[in-house]
């Protein structure tokens, strides 16, 4: 199974281009991500104390930490998205291994921002990227 990571532009005046990023999902990733990722922020419901999360944190090869969803006008959503962060042998892996695509979205992000700009949403929405739940059994 594939995912894809694109960041959409938030600001016209943005520099840096936007990139769709495709990522295998294998059982070899999906381990990795979910028996050594580590929580971006101290849980008392999860660690013991903030010195083992930090630990935790300091050694693990990647974090996750659930970022609120926004609209097209970046007004919050009822739901959350999952967004991990990859250091070391991850990161190395991820960009050298899993990484399957690279696309190019900076000139579909600007278009977006400018239908949004008008007014015209519906027309935006429509060039959004299609977002799939993620179903670990399907990987």
């Amino acid at each position: 199974m594939n995912s894809e990571n694109t960041q959409l532009n938030r600001s016209a005046a943005h520099p840096e281009p936007l990139r769709r990023i495709r990522a295998a999902h294998t059982g070899t990733t999906v381990t990795v991500y979910q028996a050594y990722a580590c929580l971006s922020h101290y849980d008392p419901a999860v660690h013991a104390d903030r010195d083992a999360w930090k630990r935790q944190l300091r050694e693990s090869p990647a974090r996750v930490q659930w970022d609120p969803e926004r609209d097209l006008r970046l007004n919050p959503l009822p739901y959350r998205s999952l967004q991990l962060g990859l250091a070391g042998e991850a990161s190395r892996r991820y960009a050298d291994e899993w990484t399957v695509a690279i696309r190019d979205v900076t000139p579909l992000a600007h278009e977006i921002h400018a239908l949004v700009t008008r007014g015209d949403l519906a027309a935006a929405t429509a060039l959004l990227p299609e977002e799939r739940p993620y179903c670990p059994a399907a990987a």
